[in-house]
């Protein structure tokens, strides 16, 4: 996650999404962010520009509005006022009272490869002892789960979450939830690598898919914890009604 990102329409399904697990759980639930936060810079990126959902001239402004008119409104107020940062989603009470977010940014530059190995793994313990009490744990980088070509001691490192940091949080007894962005790879490629993620934790899970669908499409990868199975089953079954079947499919 960048700063420039904030309230762009990729936010606006995930708080969504954040907020329905919280509400099915009661408020009994400990939600928990790691927003793996990305500070590099990439001066001729356009990404970010997708805020034309705000836009009183967009034509699905109703159906965007609708879904959560609270949110839509805060986000809107965030993005208009030039306030577009992790820190303005953590004070402005987006999220359910109580989240715990993890906002210390990725390591990015090193002198040799045991230096970034140390580095990484030193963010992701710092990161593991901060969301200790969160019940369940959602996974914010830029690009998603790290190709098998990928290192943690490679630059590109900051875009991604790695199998091994996945597996960590499950196995200290969270339920992990991962945005992963659409790649280039055909569809089932690409759906297989992400249900092969959860094969690779090493124990069953009951992994569930569910796609932010519009603009630009992601996904978000669900490995449930045993006893969070039926806040899950609820929770894809509520955003693909209506009116929230306007943003989400499930791609289980």
């Amino acid at each position: 996650m960048q700063d420039k990102y904030t309230g762009d329409i990729g936010d606006f399904g995930k708080y969504i999404l954040l907020k329905k697990i919280h509400a099915l759980g009661k408020a009994k639930i400990q939600l928990g962010v790691n927003w793996y936060h990305c500070t590099a810079t990439e001066p001729h990126s356009t990404d970010g520009k997708h805020i034309s959902y705000l836009s009183s001239s967009n034509k699905y402004r109703n159906k965007f509005s609708q879904c959560d008119p609270l949110l839509y409104n805060q986000l809107s107020n965030i993005v208009n006022s030039n306030q577009r940062s992790i820190n303005a989603i953590e004070n402005d009470c987006i999220l359910p009272a109580g989240t715990i977010f993890y906002s210390n940014p990725l390591p990015a530059k090193y002198n040799s490869k045991d230096e970034s190995q140390l580095n990484r793994d030193l963010w992701f313990h710092q990161s593991a002892s901060r969301l200790q009490k969160a019940d369940i744990i959602f996974l914010d980088p830029d690009n998603g789960i790290a190709p098998s070509s990928a290192l943690v001691t490679e630059a590109r490192a900051v875009k991604y979450t790695f199998i091994h940091e996945i597996e960590a949080y499950y196995k200290n007894g969270k339920s992990v939830i991962v945005y992963n962005h659409r790649d280039r790879s055909p569809t089932e490629q690409y759906n297989r690598k992400l249900l092969d993620t959860a094969k690779l934790l090493g124990c069953a899970v009951n992994a569930k898919v569910l796609r932010f669908k519009r603009v630009s499409v992601r996904d978000y990868l669900i490995l449930p914890q045993p006893h969070h199975n039926e806040i899950f089953k609820l929770l894809l079954g509520l955003l693909t009604e209506s009116p929230f079947n306007f943003l989400f499919d499930n791609n289980t």
